[in-house]
């Protein structure tokens, strides 16, 4: 990894989230000096923030610079960055603005500026306009941040009324709009919005008198299908894999369908030079914020946030994968912060699935996935002492051959509602706010919108996992945007239908022989094969339902072969002198010292313990103050699965959405550790994981990995 790579992985992206404060309509500052450049700036440099929208809700932030050479007659510009809704630091940076980033040194904190002598501020004033609501632009509530190209375009009009009013001077001085890229759109619209107003004798009179762009998007299809032609003109392509792709492809590069598989294989996808990440740290540094006199502002609470881990307590060195937590807001005033993990693909994150892992429970942590079955980390018990559990690389994670998304379900782990409410939950809206989160993790990492995505999860997830699929399948066909590349959906040891998988629990026993067959015969003739809604006054069957339960109490329910442990004593200061290891089992188990029975359930605790220290929740910048780390939302529980006050069963059997997206070209893995099952009629794939338990992949990690890797691959298992 080069030394550029392990600056940019290092940066701490921190996004404004607002609660709002009266602010004027407008305000500006005279900045006259910037870290990272020495002495005085040789230019005239303002900062400021302008309020438009209806209600003054939107608040754009802007930097302007007078021109080098005759600002009281030269042109006066507003550049729009492309995106759509992308802030103009690039510009300001990279292309058309004063300065240029030293990137060669990556030991400093503020990367160093130097003059740009060719900016185009050398012969006109130029207006670096964040977009609405990006780089230090905002919106005063969630709704605000709603935008559109026609809306952006009228923000931008106003925005030039109420700057030219504060800025007289400039009034006269010849005005053009310009832009690169997706401006292509919205340029021409903010030029016809401008005469219009003209038109109609809004003041001030605005002296537009022509627009610029820089490779401007001007028609969505047309243009994008005219990029592999034009990568073939310029060598680009061989004429090979060009007259590959348009054979494949009949010449539509754009709107391809699903099953052309010959198209999708020769398509190539590019990824952007990560260079512009030195913007988000200069701009991110706090003494940089000072010295731009950006507001700083209590959120409302974050819509989206994102920060990249590089070190995490407990392991040696840089973490040897990409990590990124956040959180994400969801509901209809964002009223759920959804904390995520998302570890990048080790292996080719451009192409690789991207799944999202759900946890059961239902209203659990993600952190025993994340550590305990398919996550990147897992727990060194034999060089743990004392304080932070040491963590070790998982050789058998799916983060080798996917890029993997952990949520933490709504109540649970790091994420919180900011309302009493908001912790009120159901199966179709968990599912509803997945497909929230999804759709809004996925607008801020574009990169990853073509990959094939997997909703995956196991136990209870056997549930939300299909109706997830279902809103996802349903939001695409209604045109949401963005649009998600779902393929299929993984569930290892699913719950499908409430009664029927508990009432199987019995007949599952006696297969096994937990229960003998007189008394399997018995309870099957006396409860008529129903061993859940049992007729108090059938003293039979509840005579034979407490011999069942007897022979069955002793057992671990999630690994018959190992035995059964109390998961209810937590400990509540960790010490590694609790835990010993046994070497001759294979891996590494926790083993209480008071007992000489090992407890998998034991290991969890040690989950509890990192995910509790204060420097751990440092690490992975959790909000201070927002909620106490929990594995799961215990008030989602109650025996036999009724309904709560937090939590809504609605949804009793989630065999009726397998059984509808079987006609939606929906790929499915059931995996388990029991019988095998098909159907010919059906794109479900049924697998026995042999020797595993519930959470298969924390029992068999090996088999496992390559299990989901072979699927992914659409060959045999």
């Amino acid at each position: 990894m080069t030394n550029h790579t392990k600056f940019i992985s290092s940066v701490l992206l921190l996004f404004l989230v607002i609660s709002y404060t009266p602010n004027p309509t407008s305000s500006q500052t005279i900045v006259k000096a910037l870290p990272g450049f020495p002495g005085e700036l040789p230019f005239k440099l303002e900062t400021g923030y302008v309020e438009v929208g209806e209600r003054e809700d939107v608040v754009l932030f802007y930097y302007f610079v007078e021109s080098e050479r005759n600002p009281a007659t030269d042109p006066l510009l507003i550049w729009i960055a492309g995106g759509p809704g992308c802030s103009t630091l690039r510009s300001f940076f990279f292309q058309i603005g004063p300065f240029t980033i030293e990137y060669s040194d990556t030991s400093k904190e503020i990367p160093d500026l130097h003059l740009n002598p060719y900016s185009w501020t050398k012969l006109a004033n130029v207006i670096f306009l964040d977009a609405p609501t990006s780089g230090f632009s905002y919106a005063k509530s969630p709704e605000t941040y709603t935008n559109s190209d026609t809306l952006s375009a009228k923000y931008t009009y106003q925005f030039l009324r109420k700057w030219l009013e504060k800025h007289p001077k400039f009034i006269s001085n010849p005005l053009y709009v310009t832009g690169i890229s997706y401006s292509g759109i919205t340029i021409p619209l903010i030029v016809q919005e401008t005469f219009n107003g003209n038109e109609a004798g809004n003041e001030p009179r605005i002296n537009i008198t022509g627009y610029i762009i820089g490779n401007p998007l001007t028609d969505r299809n047309i243009d994008f299908n005219t990029r592999i032609p034009y990568a073939h003109q310029v060598a680009l392509l061989s004429d090979e894999l060009y007259e590959s792709t348009k054979a494949h492809c009949n010449g539509e590069y754009v709107n391809v369908h699903a099953n052309n598989k010959l198209c999708q294989s020769d398509l190539q996808k590019v990824d952007e030079e990560n260079t512009y990440l030195y913007t988000d740290v200069w701009a991110n540094v706090p003494s940089v914020r000072k010295a731009l006199n950006i507001r700083e502002i209590n959120l409302f609470q974050l819509s989206f946030s994102q920060s990249f881990i590089t070190s995490l307590p407990g392991f040696s060195g840089k973490l040897p994968f990409k990590l990124e937590t956040g959180y994400v807001g969801v509901g209809e005033q964002d009223e759920q912060q959804l904390f995520y993990y998302f570890v990048e693909s080790e292996r080719n994150p451009v192409d690789d699935p991207i799944l999202i892992w759900i946890t059961g429970g239902p209203g659990c942590s993600a952190i025993r996935s994340f550590f305990n079955q398919l996550g990147p980390l897992r727990f060194d018990y034999e060089n743990t002492h004392g304080k932070i559990p040491q963590l070790l690389d998982n050789p058998y994670s799916w983060t080798k051959v996917a890029s993997v998304i952990f949520v933490d379900a709504s109540g649970s782990g790091f994420s919180y509602a900011k309302t009493k409410d908001g912790y009120k939950t159901s199966d179709t809206i968990t599912s509803q706010s997945i497909y929230a989160f999804l759709k809004k993790w996925l607008t801020d990492h574009p990169k990853f919108l073509n990959n094939p995505l997997y909703v995956s999860g196991l136990s209870y997830s056997g549930i939300t996992v299909p109706i997830i699929v279902h809103d996802i399948i349903k939001g695409n066909e209604a045109g949401n945007v963005p649009q998600l590349n779902i393929k299929g959906y993984m569930i290892g040891n699913p719950l499908t239908d409430r009664f029927i998988d508990f009432n199987s629990r019995i007949q599952y026993a006696h297969n096994f022989a937990l229960l003998s067959d007189e008394l399997y015969e018995s309870t099957k003739a006396h409860c008529h094969g129903d061993y859940i809604n049992v007729n108090p006054a059938n003293g039979l069957c509840t005579g034979a339902l407490a011999e069942v339960n007897e022979c069955l109490k002793d057992l671990n329910e999630h690994q018959i072969l190992e035995p059964n442990c109390d998961d209810t004593a937590v400990l509540q200061q960790w010490d590694r002198s609790t835990f010993k290891t046994n070497p001759a089992t294979g891996r590494v188990l926790a083993q209480l010292q008071d007992s000489d029975t090992w407890c998998r359930v034991d290991n969890y605790e040690l989950a509890i313990a990192w995910a509790t220290d204060a420097a751990v929740q440092k690490a992975l910048h959790v909000r201070q103050g927002t909620t106490k780390w929990s594995k799961c939302n215990d008030d989602h529980y109650y025996l036999g699965r009724n309904d709560t006050e937090t939590y809504k069963y609605n949804v009793p059997s989630s065999v009726v959405y397998h059984r509808n997206l079987t006609k939606k070209n929906c790929r499915a893995l059931i995996y388990s550790y029991t019988e095998s099952f098909s159907h010919d009629d059906y794109s479900l794939t049924f697998a026995t994981v042999k020797g595993a338990g519930h959470a298969a992949p924390e029992f068999k990690p090996e088999e496992c990995l390559a299990m989901v890797d072979r699927w992914f691959a659409d060959t045999q298992l």
